[in-house]
């Protein structure tokens, strides 16, 4: 028997490494970015490599030959070897733009019809997730309020292996989705386009990809998963983030906000009655519409904090002998 190895795919090499184990065994791999698939067929066998990002497999294959000797021992620490690779690859999966409390992924959804308020509030993603393991969500509704869970430990591994399994995570890029728009498009079902847009931000592949596309479009391409997986995975990916939820979410308490601050309208007049007094000194919500009918302001720290309980309860607010209309939003990306 003798042994032999070959490094697979080699259309493009985005990389190249070198590995061993002992002064014998360095091998230069290289291996491009891409979802491989493992195989497993009579007389041969397959082990997934993944480093630094980068994917490819080992294959193995035993041929009979009576003149050689195969090293077993030799062969299983290489096996030993690949197979550690493999796991570190799959349970601490490399975050190519999430460093630790930035966002990994995030996603918005803007609705083709909108109140001022809601047009505001829809600046703020429904749901970002941090390389920590921070997760801010909300459902599809601008008012609602944002929860907070933290992930840690085996938590923040098995929800990225999920997303890896069921949605081609981090290889959901906007190449694979170009190259199979033409079959997405053979496919596609007659829908009726609403105009509702969502955006979702991948920050997981390096360049980052940022897909907006209006919530009928990505329904209709997603019916087939054999002929178009791509958009079959974007969809139910944004079906999982549209809807997450955690049992141990709890109200989210933001850092730094936005207020958009305007005079109270003439039509809300009779709401005056119901006004709280402003009670962050520091802003003075004059100041922050000037001669404008609107502004903005962005707050940081204890006032974005104290603002923000106020202003999720309360909109219509007092200043000296003026009377205001203010939204608050959080701030939940760079």
């Amino acid at each position: 028997m003798i042994f032999r190895r070959t490094i697979q795919p080699f259309k493009s090499c985005d990389d190249v490494f070198r590995i061993g184990t002992e002064a014998y065994f360095v091998e230069t791999v290289c291996a491009r970015r891409t979802d491989i698939a493992t195989y497993a067929a009579y007389g041969s066998f397959a082990l997934p490599l993944s480093w630094n990002g980068y994917t490819g497999y080992i294959a193995y294959e035993l041929e009979r030959d009576d003149s050689k000797m195969i090293n077993l021992r030799f062969l299983f620490r290489k096996i030993l070897f690949h197979t550690l690779i493999v796991f570190v690859g799959l349970f601490y999966p490399t975050i190519t733009h999430a460093l630790e409390g930035e966002p990994a992924i995030w996603r918005k959804l803007a609705r083709a019809s909108n109140t001022v308020e809601e047009l505001f509030l829809s600046r703020t993603p429904q749901i970002v997730i941090y390389g920590d393991g921070l997760i801010v969500y909300r459902d599809d509704d601008y008012k609602t309020i944002h929860q907070q869970v933290r992930l840690v430990g085996d938590g923040i591994s098995e929800l990225y292996l999920m997303m890896q399994n069921r949605f081609g995570l981090p290889s959901l890029t906007n190449d694979w989705l170009e190259n199979e728009l033409p079959y997405a498009q053979s496919i596609q079902e007659p829908f009726r386009e609403n105009n509702d847009k969502v955006t979702i931000w991948i920050g997981l592949h390096s360049p980052p990809s940022l897909h907006t596309h209006t919530t009928g479009l990505l329904k209709s391409r997603s019916v087939n998963k054999l002929i178009a997986p791509a958009w079959n995975a974007l969809y139910e990916f944004n079906s999982f983030l549209a809807g997450f939820y955690h049992p141990g979410g709890k109200i989210y308490i933001p850092d730094r906000v936005e207020i958009a601050v305007q005079k109270l309208p003439l039509y809300m007049m009779d709401q005056s009655e119901n006004a709280v007094d402003w009670p962050i000194e520091a802003i003075d919500l004059a100041s922050v519409t000037g001669k404008r009918p609107r502004g903005y302001r962005t707050m940081s720290g204890n006032p974005a904090r104290e603002a923000y309980r106020l202003l999720t309860r309360h909109q219509v607010i007092r200043q000296d002998s003026q009377i205001y209309l203010v939204w608050i939003r959080p701030l939940l990306i760079p």
